[in-house]
């Protein structure tokens, strides 16, 4: 059995010292406050994505929403629904976004908003929507199923349940398309099997009108 024996560095002061070729010790980096330094192997979310059970989805192209002016209830844009059995995968939030395709002739103040249920529901209709995998293969390992423009359980749809997902935004510029709002989650919020997860756009105005995306993963998670 090989062993490696590490000791620290503290970078900048006796830049002298580092061990030979062969030796058994090899330095590892500190900071100044004797913090370890480390460097990313890979980009983040990169093997997430390489392991082939990451996906997105979003409503067609075509087909965009109008917003909200008050925190809805059941109402959404989209929903994901996790379609696995008890203790299935679980379903980990990596991001949602929002591409504005109507934007009117006024400045409009609007932001993301997103719904986790909180008991387990009936397995819903399949929608159109198309999920795609986040590694562009194809590779469609999921159960999930997805709805759009309806409503969810009024069990799951309770306005106290909704929360904003990154910052708002206000445009500056009247009746240009194009404004988008892109916010990571970064697996705050998991949907476990039997959930939805939920989002929609709340403005200042109904007339705004988006395209919008959840991207997930999934694991077998442990939830305690």
């Amino acid at each position: 059995m090989n062993e490696i024996a590490a000791y620290g560095k503290v970078r900048g002061l006796d830049v002298g010292a580092y061990c030979r070729v062969g030796c058994e010790d090899h330095p590892i980096g500190l900071s100044g406050q004797g913090e370890q330094l480390f460097a990313w192997a890979a980009a983040q979310g990169q093997e997430n994505a390489r392991g082939g059970r990451s996906y997105w989805v979003a409503n067609p192209i075509g087909s965009p929403i109008a917003a909200v002016t008050a925190i809805p209830t059941t109402a959404v844009i989209l929903a994901l629904f996790n379609n696995e059995p008890e203790g299935g995968r679980s379903y980990i939030i990596d991001y949602v976004w929002a591409h504005f395709v109507v934007v009117p002739a006024a400045l409009v103040h609007c932001g993301i908003i997103g719904l986790l249920g909180q008991v387990r529901e009936a397995i819903p209709t399949n929608s159109a929507a198309v999920v795609k995998c986040s590694h562009g293969m194809g590779k469609l390992d999921t159960l999930a199923r997805t709805v759009l423009n309806t409503t969810v359980p009024a069990t799951t749809g309770l306005a106290g349940s909704w929360q904003p997902l990154g910052d708002s935004i206000r445009t500056s510029i009247v009746s240009v398309a194009g404004v988008n709002i892109m916010n990571p989650v970064d697996g705050r919020i998991i949907v476990p099997p039997g959930r939805y997860f939920g989002v929609h756009v709340l403005s200042s105005v109904t007339t705004s009108t988006s395209i919008m995306g959840i991207g997930w993963t999934e694991k077998q998670l442990y939830l305690g």
